[in-house]
C-alpha cells in the first residue's frame, strides 16, 4: 500500500474515534466547483413563519391577534424598568475562569482543583486535553481573590509553578486567582 492510503486510512479512523468527519481535500474541491456562482442579488431572507406554515395560516394568525375595543395593555414596572431574575442576578455576578495545569512527564491518572472559592470543600475533577497536553476546567466564581491547588492522583496537592503563587494567612503556599 502507497503512504499516502495509509495515511488517509489512519486520519478517517482518528476522526471516526474523535466523533469527527474526514474529508479529503480534493472531494471538497469537487464539491466546491458543483456550486453555482452565488451573488447578493440572489439572496432572499426566508420567513420562518412561512416556511413552517405557509403564507395562508400567517393571514390567519394576523386577523386573530386583532382585538376590537381591547383595551391597552398598562406597563406594571414603569418605563425603563426591567423585571430580573435571581438566576441572571447570580450569573451577572460571576465569571468564567480557566484553570490548567501543564502535564509534564508521565500522565496522571486524574487531576482535581480545590480551592477557597468554597472553603476547601470540593474537589472539582478537570478535563484532560491530548492535543495541549493539559488538564483544564472553567469554573463560573464570584468576583473575589482565590487560593487554590491542584490534586493529583488523589494524593498529592501542587501548587503550579507557571500559575501566580502567594502564601495564605496560614503560611500556605498555593496558587493565587484575582477575579
Amino acid at each position: 500500500m502507497c503512504g499516502e492510503t495509509v495515511s488517509k486510512a489512519w486520519l478517517t479512523e482518528f476522526c471516526r474515534l474523535r466523533g469527527k468527519v474526514y474529508t479529503d481535500y480534493s472531494t471538497l474541491e469537487k464539491q466546491q466547483k458543483s456550486f453555482s456562482e452565488w451573488s447578493e442579488d440572489q439572496y432572499r431572507p426566508v420567513n420562518l413563519f412561512d416556511s413552517m406554515f405557509g403564507s395562508e395560516m400567517r393571514q390567519l394568525f394576523d386577523k386573530d391577534d386583532i382585538d376590537f375595543g381591547a383595551e391597552e395593555e398598562k406597563e406594571v414596572t414603569g418605563p425603563g424598568k426591567q423585571i430580573v431574575s435571581e438566576f441572571d442576578k447570580i450569573q451577572r455576578s460571576r465569571q468564567p475562569h480557566n484553570f490548567m495545569l501543564h502535564n509534564r512527564g508521565p500522565r496522571h491518572q486524574t487531576v482535581k482543583i480545590c480551592g477557597s472559592f468554597d472553603d476547601w470543600q470540593t474537589k472539582y475533577d478537570m478535563r484532560y486535553d491530548h492535543i495541549t497536553n493539559q488538564w483544564f476546567i472553567t469554573l463560573h466564581l464570584p468576583k473575589g481573590e482565590y487560593f487554590y491547588k491542584y490534586i493529583i492522583d488523589d494524593k498529592h496537592w501542587v501548587v503550579n509553578e507557571e500559575e501566580t503563587k502567594a502564601k495564605d494567612k496560614a503560611g500556605n503556599l498555593n496558587n493565587f486567582a484575582s477575579l
